[in-house]
């Protein structure tokens, strides 16, 4: 059985922040993490992956637990363990 994709959240975690996907690039360039506006707006639009680096700079520029990045489907749980 294949897993379901999983959707991304970073475009709304950002904007409840109040920041603009250049605001959030200084921020975690500041930070020592190299991802420029267009790598944000690749990963808000799923056409590319959150690297675990960009993943936790994000988590602490935004203020939310990596847990929150990603909806995950509800029956992946049961989908692993029927593998």
């Amino acid at each position: 059985m294949a897993l379901e994709r999983v959707e991304c959240l970073l475009r709304e975690l950002r904007t409840k922040r109040g920041l603009s996907q250049i605001e959030l690039s200084k921020q975690l360039k500041s930070r020592g993490v190299n991802a420029s506006q267009q790598l944000v707006s690749q990963i808000e639009q799923g056409n590319k992956p959150m690297s675990r680096l960009i993943w936790r700079g994000c988590s602490l520029v935004l203020g939310y637990p990596m847990e929150a990045f990603y909806e995950w489907p509800p029956n992946l749980e049961q989908q692993a363990g029927e593998s």
